[in-house]
């Protein structure tokens, strides 16, 4: 709470417990443990030090209830008194309870243990959304095998795009390409962390509705396109699918065997892999989803190789408060850099197979860097600043995919002047891939007009 100005709720405890050794070892710092030490050295002085004289059995029980109430009825005249002033301030600061020690802990941990609770009560067999879904009519005039690619993005915002008229050439590596991007300027998450946005996004609920556990009982986009026979893989360089993945084919990128054991696996190794995958993969109809670690925080120099550090000074820890915010945002900078090659990168070779392909980044949530003295993601999204819920989400259609899916150029880019948000993803890409199903939404496919 003090190093990161985070909020303690039970969305906190969901993300503490869905995390991974990697992402717990990227917020240690030894001033945490200095921290600790001290208050630990404190409070065995203050215990060992201080004597207790007991009175007997029945006379600490008297005294322990006469505290007691002379403490209640206290408390109770002051909220007699105040009663005004205390219930505004408690109605007007409802993130009061995620603050105050140990109010907040015991809340959250109560919070967390009722969704489990709830999550395992509800525990039948998923509710089948695919049941329906097939391919339109659009498909019957395919000739090239179509392929769509789908990077998601961690920890991205949209105010560091230069995509988005962001001062710094965070995008450069994209310039190349530009005119042929679909950029959406102004996109908001469904979450401020990711255990929340990336269920929604792949959810047929939109995030007005949204719940993890409600979202749990449901299949979702995923498994709509694998009902239609396209061949989907989800590709890890992150803490899990938080579930999305459990009925396609998934796999850990670290496993590859073009890295070497013990190598530092960075998001440009999705490169390869796609290189590798479309060369091997026989299917005619394929989808990918590539889950990077992108500019995950505090450690955003872990992101990206060093010959990638384009913004300095850095700050090449995870102690951020302990540097410059200057570095701060320098560091976060390359990560987004580091993106944008990784994106062309994919593109040039996609363009060069000539297939029919798609290819849209879009981030989970965005993040704070020092703006109001808050750091990193996760607060109670009501709270959160903007920086924290606006991402980048950006398309690339190859000329084959177009002109096959009979899509015009003109009519995407006037598309992407919309306001829009993760509750567009799901019925986007099921217009674009032209897959027919009861739960889409044609209000909600940025492409609609299009199509």
């Amino acid at each position: 709470m003090n190093a990161y100005s985070v909020l303690i709720d039970k969305n906190m405890l969901v993300n503490v417990f869905q995390t991974d050794v990697s992402e717990v070892g990227d917020l240690l710092h030894y001033k945490l443990f200095v921290y600790l030490g001290v208050f630990a050295v404190v409070a065995y002085i203050f215990t060992t030090k201080i004597s207790i004289v007991y009175k007997g059995f029945f006379k600490e029980i008297f005294y322990k209830i006469l505290v007691l109430f002379v403490s209640l009825l206290l408390s109770l005249t002051i909220l007699f008194f105040t009663y005004k002033d205390v219930s505004s301030f408690f109605r007007n600061n409802d993130h009061f309870k995620s603050v105050a020690i140990p109010l907040n802990y015991i809340n959250a941990l109560v919070g967390y243990v009722k969704l489990i609770n709830k999550q395992k009560a509800e525990n039948a067999p998923q509710i089948v959304i695919s049941e329906d879904s097939k391919l339109g009519e659009r498909w019957k005039n395919i000739h090239k095998k179509t392929i769509f690619v789908f990077v998601l993005g961690e920890t991205a915002r949209a105010q560091n795009f230069s995509l988005n008229g962001y001062e710094r050439k965070t995008n450069e590596p994209l310039d190349p390409i530009k005119k042929d991007l679909i950029v959406f300027h102004n996109t908001q998450s469904c979450g401020t962390y990711t255990a929340m946005s990336v269920p929604c996004m792949f959810s047929h609920m939109p995030a007005s509705d949204f719940s993890i556990s409600e979202a749990n009982r449901y299949e979702n986009l995923l498994d709509i396109i694998k009902k239609v026979k396209i061949d989907t893989t989800w590709i890890n360089n992150n803490s899990g699918c938080k579930g999305i993945c459990n009925n396609v084919k998934n796999m850990s990128l670290s496993s590859q065997d073009f890295i070497k054991k013990g190598e530092q696996t960075y998001d440009g190794f999705f490169i390869d892999y796609l290189k590798k995958a479309i060369k091997t993969n026989k299917a005619d109809k394929q989808f990918y989803v590539f889950h990077t670690m992108g500019s995950h925080g505090p450690t955003y120099y872990l992101r990206y190789p060093s010959n990638f550090a384009k913004f300095t000074p850095t700050c090449d820890s995870a102690d951020l408060k302990n540097c410059e915010v200057e570095s701060v945002v320098n560091t976060y900078d390359n990560t987004i850099y580091y993106t944008s090659y990784i994106i062309n990168e994919m593109i040039k070779y996609l363009k060069s197979t000539d297939y029919n392909v798609v290819l849209m980044y879009v981030s989970d949530h965005g993040e704070s860097l020092g703006e109001n003295g808050l750091f990193l993601h996760g607060l109670p999204y009501s709270l959160a600043p903007k920086e924290q819920k606006t991402v980048p989400f950006l398309f690339w259609f190859s000329d084959s995919f177009k002109k096959e899916f009979n899509l015009k150029s003109v009519c995407l880019q006037n598309a992407s002047k919309a306001q829009v948000s993760h509750d567009t993803i799901f019925h986007s890409v099921l217009g674009l891939l032209d897959i027919k199903s009861s739960y889409y939404n044609k209000k909600l496919d940025a492409f609609a007009e299009c199509e």
